[in-house]
């Protein structure tokens, strides 16, 4: 039995962002909207009473820009400022400095009003680009503060809330391509009264979030992590996932970089195809091929 075909027989228990961030999170600015806001309360671990103050004037700045014109569909700067500003400073305590550094960089226009009647800075998308990419991935970061308080109190992974949030949020960060799709997943989880499996929680509502969120990680630094969050929608999750798949991955690594990246092309195709883990082992025949290349590859072949 090659080491792989061990390891999987143990007993079981690039999106748009900113298509989201001027979208989905259009609260946040992005043509001066309504204010309303999406996502999580930002949690513990917030920053302090300066980067608020920050925050607010530079956001407070952007509403001047986008109340000066007018425009029909576009709040005025001092229904912006009451609303938007305060809102967003709430909601992602975590993010005031990157955020005051995006409002800044808006604020500093040149503002028009689109065809649709909403005012816009000239920075959006454009010369202000880095700091809406570090503010949104912030943003969508802050579902872990949710998620690590549904984890303490479902008694379920690290109780230690601030250490939960450094690792829930960390592939977020570090793959900001992802960082929706993560964000979302953890969202869910935090929203859908989760059940612990494996040492971490899991819900059948967010099955389709956690496939997204594994297929995203599958990464040569994150793919134990994704196909561990993958096979949790299938119901095949069991304790040390991450850990057994981190031991294998070591290994393959040590025979060959050819071999670790087979054994990522295998995870990743058990992810993408999904798995069954009747009588305690996780299978899926149409990664045949992809497993006998892998154990080739350890054989030496």
């Amino acid at each position: 039995m090659t080491r792989i075909q061990g390891w999987l027989n143990r007993r079981v228990g690039r999106a748009a962002l900113f298509g989201i961030a001027c979208g989905a999170l259009a609260g946040l600015g992005c043509g001066g909207g309504s204010g309303s806001g999406t996502g999580g309360t930002g949690g513990a671990g917030g920053s302090g009473s300066g980067d608020r103050a920050a925050f607010l004037a530079a956001c407070g700045s952007y509403c001047d820009g986008t109340g000066s014109l007018g425009c029909p569909m576009s709040q005025t700067a001092q229904a912006c400022k009451e609303s938007l500003c305060p809102k967003a400073a709430d909601d992602y305590p975590r993010c005031h400095s990157v955020g005051a550094d995006m409002y800044s960089c808006w604020a500093e226009g040149p503002f028009a009003c689109d065809d649709n009647g909403y005012a816009h800075s000239g920075g959006e998308n454009k010369a202000c680009l880095d700091q809406q990419v570090a503010y949104f991935t912030c943003v969508h970061a802050a579902s872990c503060d949710r998620y690590c308080e549904a984890t303490k109190a479902l008694d379920c992974g690290d109780p230690d809330v601030e250490a939960c949030y450094q690792a829930c949020s960390k592939p977020i960060f570090d793959l900001r391509d992802c960082a929706p799709i993560l964000g979302g997943y953890r969202a869910c989880l935090a929203d859908s009264s989760p059940v612990c499996q494996g040492g971490h929680p899991a819900a059948d509502a967010c099955s389709t979030y956690a496939r997204n969120a594994g297929n995203c990680l599958i990464t040569p630094d994150w793919m134990c992590e994704g196909f561990c969050i993958a096979i949790s929608a299938d119901g095949c999750a069991y304790d040390a996932c991450e850990d057994s798949c981190a031991m294998e991955k070591q290994e393959a690594a040590a025979v060959s970089q050819q071999c670790q990246n087979l054994f990522q092309s295998y995870l990743g195709c058990l992810v993408q195809n999904g798995v069954t883990c009747d009588g305690g082992t996780i299978a899926s025949a149409a990664c045949d091929q992809a497993k006998t290349a892998y154990e080739t590859c350890l054989q030496g072949g």
